[in-house]
């Protein structure tokens, strides 16, 4: 088996886009209208904030992983766009560490177009400052590129952050127009389901749904076919022959 037909089913973010795809037997359109979405919104100018929920093991990050790789391919996006991904764990301790956290993964991705220098801004202002100095900071050295934040367990995220901290973020994409996101949360929350929450009515949300017993049952024949496992796929592929009644 070589690198491109690996399955990692608890990894999906490591294997390639033509496997994802092949094992992608629900929501076969969705990803293509976020690609799509975001596609559009980027030459428009509009930014997008999408946020995927559904229950563990549902295929989020899956989902989330080929959208991924299908924009950092994309021709029209080479130059135009970067993506920052943080894991399901990366959790900031609020508005501060978020804004540091993304400023050193861009200087690790691309450093010869981002600093990382944040010691004489953290130093010299307080923390909420600070926060906006380096947002900002990073903003001037897009240029006239945008970013795409991609946030596992976005909830975890949101409970890291005050009431202020969010309200401070909400506006900061807002003014900006810079930034875009796109996300996933085992359920809905209260910071974006609570009208009295600074980022209510903010994403643009999806729910996946459990897999039904026919996209199961495809998805169990792609995973052998892909594994080239011919003793399974003949049990799969044979006529289902009724059970005969107990003691015959």
């Amino acid at each position: 088996m070589n690198n491109d037909s690996l399955i990692l089913p608890h990894h999906p973010e490591c294997m390639s886009p033509d496997v994802l795809t092949k094992l992608l037997v629900q929501h076969p359109k969705l990803h293509q209208q976020i690609v799509s979405g975001f596609v559009n919104g980027l030459r428009s100018g509009d930014r997008l904030h999408v946020l995927l929920v559904g229950a563990s093991g549902i295929g989020k990050t899956h989902i989330l992983s080929l959208i991924c790789h299908r924009l950092s391919r994309h021709p029209d996006l080479q130059d135009s766009l970067r993506i920052v991904r943080f894991g399901p764990t990366e959790v900031p301790s609020g508005l501060l560490c978020l804004a540091c956290s993304l400023a050193e993964k861009l200087a690790s991705l691309c450093p010869e177009e981002f600093s990382s220098d944040l010691q004489h801004i953290t130093n010299a202002l307080p923390p909420a400052d600070a926060a906006t100095a380096i947002l900002h900071r990073i903003v001037q050295q897009l240029q006239h590129r945008s970013l795409l934040l991609v946030h596992e367990n976005l909830h975890l995220v949101f409970h890291s952050l005050t009431d202020a901290e969010q309200k401070h973020w909400r506006a900061f994409l807002q003014e900006t127009r810079r930034f875009s996101t796109l996300a996933t949360a085992p359920a809905l929350f209260p910071q974006i389901s609570d009208r009295n929450r600074p980022c209510f009515g903010f994403f643009d949300i999806h729910h996946l749904q459990l897999l039904k017993l026919a996209a199961s049952r495809q998805l169990v024949l792609r995973i052998c076919r892909l594994r080239k496992r011919k003793n399974a796929l003949q049990i799969l592929n044979s006529p289902r022959r009724p059970r005969s009644p107990a003691g015959c």
